[in-house]
């Protein structure tokens, strides 16, 4: 066999085959040398270096944007508080708006009563050489506000302004009435929590929309007055009920706000309105003088209502007196004969010569209102329908003398029976 003898590093020699020789050389030259190996290993750790470098560049920007992030979750938070406070402050600017446009209301309030006392005034001038014994309503109802600042138990006058009283009186007579939702004996205990979401407030007494609120949740314990941009909790208005009561020793007894305190439910319109038109019937036990048709177009503003006259057929009587916006514009209900029929079943069942019973019409029939026995305002008409009512008022009280000596009881008619008349 042929070989070559291998004598590197003292080895002891040994016969390499040639085969065997030639490959070990070519290996040899592919390794490469120390000085490539070191400059390689030199150029890899510059690589490193320059790597973490740019990781510690990146774990510092991670840091900003933490630092960032953590900076805008707090101006986050410094800008919710802020539109916190700006909500507060809108609700507080509401509030004082409403109490503002309350107090402007009271001032064109009295402002208009006192032109209508002057009117009124004027008028009574001008009809002193008139003779006392001619009828005149104005002067029977001056009497009728005078009688009802009278306690008088046993008299068809006695509760006839109790709200919720009269409410059972209407539906025994046939009448619908707003279903009651929620009734309190005292303002501390009312609670508004678990009722629908639109509902009416109200007192058991009170005249000219005092204590009454019909209202719209907007939230747990917030509330808007429908028609207006006010906004109130149950805590305001049981505030406002309490001052309210504070204020019934200067006003007449018919005009106290008094318990119960109850939710009625709300009424709309015929035509989708918030608040439907009040009809109300001038009733002389039994007959009508004429009715008077209200709208509102915010609740409580008494000086933007508009009125319409209209007799028993539906006629329209022009403007009967100079101290409303008569709007001939204000639709006749459709329902008007059978309001009419309600108002005169209710007008005898009170046991009074006059009383003003108010309606409304809506999508499910007539509704009862109230009864109103001595209206307020001037009540100054011309002198012809003054006396035309005043007539009636006399008449209405003499068949209501004639039956109550025949044997009619002189209190409200508590059972579904009519008189004789």
């Amino acid at each position: 066999m042929r070989g070559q003898v291998d004598t590197v590093r003292g080895v002891t020699p040994t016969v390499i085959p040639r085969r065997a020789h030639r490959a070990v050389a070519r290996l040899w030259h592919r390794v490469p040398s120390v000085r490539r190996r070191d400059t390689e290993i030199a150029r890899q750790r510059e690589q490193v270096e320059k790597l973490r470098a740019e990781v510690e560049k990146l774990r510092e920007h991670v840091e900003q944007l933490r630092t960032q992030r953590a900076e805008l979750r707090t101006r986050r938070q410094q800008l919710r508080e802020q539109a916190e406070r700006l909500r507060s402050q809108r609700d507080s600017a509401r509030e004082r708006a409403g109490r503002f446009e309350k107090r402007e209301t009271e001032l064109v309030d009295a402002l208009t009563t006192a032109r209508s006392r002057l009117d009124a005034a004027r008028a009574m001038d001008r009809g002193r050489d008139r003779s006392d014994a001619e009828p005149s309503f104005r002067r029977m109802l001056l009497c009728q506000r005078r009688l009802l600042d009278q306690q008088a138990p046993g008299s068809p006058r006695d509760g006839i302004v109790d709200k919720a009283r009269m409410q059972v009186l209407a539906h025994l007579h046939g009448v619908a009435t707003p279903g009651v939702l929620a009734s309190w004996p005292d303002v501390d205990l009312i609670d508004l929590t678990g009722l629908p979401d639109q509902f009416v407030l109200k007192s058991a007494g009170g005249a000219t929309s005092r204590a009454v609120w019909p209202l719209a949740r907007r939230t747990d314990d917030r509330f808007s007055v429908i028609t207006t941009d006010e906004l109130v909790t149950t805590a305001q208005l049981q505030e406002r009920l309490r001052d309210q009561v504070a204020q019934n020793g200067r006003r007449r007894l018919y005009d106290h706000v008094r318990p119960p305190y109850f939710v009625e439910t709300l009424l709309h319109g015929m035509d989708g309105s918030p608040i439907p038109d009040d009809v109300k019937f001038y009733m002389f036990f039994g007959q009508v003088g004429h009715v008077l048709l209200r709208r509102a177009d915010k609740h409580g503003r008494t000086s933007t209502a508009r009125y319409r006259y209209l007799s028993a057929d539906g006629e329209d009587l022009g403007a009967l007196t100079t101290d409303r916006v008569v709007d001939p514009a204000i639709p006749v209900p459709d329902s008007l004969p059978q309001m009419l029929e309600a108002a005169r079943r209710l007008s005898l069942a009170t046991r009074l010569p006059f009383v003003r019973v108010d309606l409304y019409e809506t999508p499910e029939g007539p509704v009862f209102g109230e009864f109103t026995p001595a209206p307020g305002g001037s009540q100054v008409y011309t002198a012809e329908h003054d006396r035309f009512l005043g007539q009636l008022w006399e008449d209405a009280q003499t068949r209501l003398d004639i039956e109550v000596a025949a044997g009619m009881p002189f209190r409200h008619d508590d059972e579904p029976e009519q008189p004789t008349t």
